[in-house]
């Protein structure tokens, strides 16, 4: 499922812009990112919200990609046909897909009361997203890599390898974030398996705005833990516009441009 047309706070960010749903297809890709030092604390501060759910180093270079190249730039290969043939009749096929969730919002938003990582407790999505929102504000790189999935925690690692990111530079970046300021949880989201939580930062945005974030859980063993599985999925950052009609192209055909697709 492609990102939604219209804008909603970090969307450009979302992680559904990836061709694929898994994480570890995509990790050859990732040999081309650059290092992210260079980076605004504005620019920051998003890498960092989306790296709790999604792959947010991949997020930046292929948005920076897709700013650069034209539709006429894709280079497309074709092998001419063996025997006499027609020209070449475009057709596209559409094929549409349904993720059905459901919200529920905390009415008063929850102000998160830290905990130290012996008094963490993952039995609770709620519990799971405290613990790991307290970890990023203690700067324990240890302990928030800890409520991760196994899968995640391997995914996490060789893309941390694959970008230079040391867990100093992660807890610079937190120290940026976090540190002195309240956080909120807003909305529990349900699909499938997974419960995502959102809360926000308060003040951490430009201008003094909040950041909206967001946390992927997966029950694991009676516990609740971060998981990639849906990092690339709709639903992280279209929940708030159901509804919406969400385009992507998948694949082209050799020699066709986006320009020169058919439309519908």
């Amino acid at each position: 499922m492609p990102r939604s047309s219209s804008r909603q706070p970090l969307k450009r960010f979302s992680p559904s812009i990836f061709p694929s749903n898994s994480p570890e297809k995509d990790l050859a890709m990732k040999r081309k990112i650059p290092s992210l030092a260079h980076l605004p604390l504005r620019r920051l501060a998003l890498l960092c919200c989306l790296s709790l759910t999604g792959d947010a180093e991949t997020v930046f270079a292929q948005q920076a990609a897709a700013s650069s190249q034209k539709p006429e730039q894709i280079v497309t290969f074709i092998q001419p046909p063996a025997f006499p043939a027609s020209a070449p009749d475009v057709q596209r096929l559409i094929v549409e897909d349904s993720y059905f969730y459901q919200v529920r919002t905390f009415t008063p938003a929850v102000k998160v009361k830290y905990v130290t990582r012996a008094a963490a407790s993952y039995g609770t999505p709620e519990d799971a997203a405290i613990a790991r929102i307290s970890a990023l504000v203690a700067g324990d790189f240890a302990w928030f890599r800890s409520g991760w999935t196994q899968q995640a925690q391997v995914v996490l690692d060789e893309q941390d390898k694959l970008t230079n990111q040391t867990p100093e530079f992660w807890k610079k970046l937190w120290a940026k974030i976090f540190t002195g300021r309240q956080i909120e949880l807003t909305h529990r989201i349900e699909t499938g398996e997974y419960m995502l939580i959102a809360y926000r930062v308060l003040g951490a945005g430009k201008d003094g705005k909040d950041v909206e974030l967001m946390d992927a859980l997966k029950k694991v063993d009676g516990q609740w833990l971060g998981t990639q599985e849906i990092s690339r999925d709709p639903v992280l950052s279209n929940w708030r516009t159901p509804e919406t009609p969400i385009k992507r192209i998948i694949r082209m055909a050799p020699g066709v441009t986006v320009e020169s697709a058919p439309r519908q």
